[in-house]
């Protein structure tokens, strides 16, 4: 009875982390992958000659990559349903 228990309560998790990472703005599955971004083909060639340190994920095809130089916050924008470009801004710590 308690590994039935179990079972199901393990399949509720994964189900739900599922549901929230396919229809919810924070995908838990580009939280892990979140350096894969690296590999796409205008970020590939911007941060060509910089020593990146840290991609994180921020929700809603949004990350922040870190080089030893600036920060810099890049977003997915899609204009069309499969059609996307990256947005690149420099991340300032401070309000101006």
């Amino acid at each position: 009875m308690l590994k039935k228990k179990t079972v199901y309560s393990s399949l509720i998790v994964v189900a739900s982390i599922f549901f929230l990472s396919t229809f919810g703005p924070y995908n838990f599955f580009h939280h892990l992958n979140a350096e894969n971004i690296l590999e796409e083909p205008l970020l590939s060639k911007e941060f060509k000659d910089t020593t990146v340190k840290d991609v994180i994920y921020k929700g809603d095809d949004t990350y922040m990559i870190k080089t030893e130089e600036k920060d810099f916050v890049v977003m997915r924008n899609y204009f069309s349903v499969m059609n996307y470009k990256w947005v690149i801004f420099e991340y300032k710590k401070e309000l101006l």
